[in-house]
């Protein structure tokens, strides 16, 4: 919503909604934001590469369309003492520029991109020791995936899953 006046730090608008209805609310806040301009670069926080998109040279504009990017497999492949799997799904190679997997906030450098069809094999060595409700899931033994797939025309598509 902008910056106090006297020490310049942010101050935060929050939007709620349902459950799983994260699209609308990047819409409200996007909305919000264009109509308001009161966002600023915070002057307490250093910028980061993540904080713009950028186009390529070609491109004069975000197109309209995400990628297309699903999940729609997760096997387990494991022994008794590691917790190993594939996670694989459709991503149409045509329109990426780049597709990136990450567990628990880690990047998997194995991804295998062929025929529209992506898949990593994971293993999740050791299981989340923190408080539940830090995790966000509701089983502390399972790990968080997220798939993001980045179009040429520079729009995202992402997927979450717990295995």
């Amino acid at each position: 919503m902008g910056a106090m006046s006297d020490i310049k730090m942010p101050v935060n608008l929050t939007f709620a909604s349902r459950a799983y209805d994260d699209s609308n609310l990047f819409r409200y806040a996007y909305a919000y934001e264009k109509a308001s301009q009161l966002r600023q670069i915070p002057s307490r926080t250093p910028e980061l590469p993540t904080d713009w998109i950028s186009l390529s040279e070609n491109q004069k504009s975000i197109g309209l369309m995400p990628p297309t990017l699903t999940i729609d497999e997760i096997a387990g492949l494991g022994s008794p003492n590691r917790r190993a799997c594939r996670v694989a799904g459709i991503a149409h190679e045509t329109e990426l520029d780049a597709l990136h997997v990450y567990v628990d906030g880690v990047r998997q450098n194995e991804v295998r991109l062929s025929e529209s069809r992506w898949k990593v094999d994971i293993t999740i060595t050791c299981p989340w020791e923190g408080r539940t409700e830090e995790r966000g899931a509701s089983d502390p033994e399972k790990a968080m995936v997220v798939v993001v797939a980045s179009a040429k025309n520079g729009r995202s598509a992402a997927e979450l899953r717990f295995v």
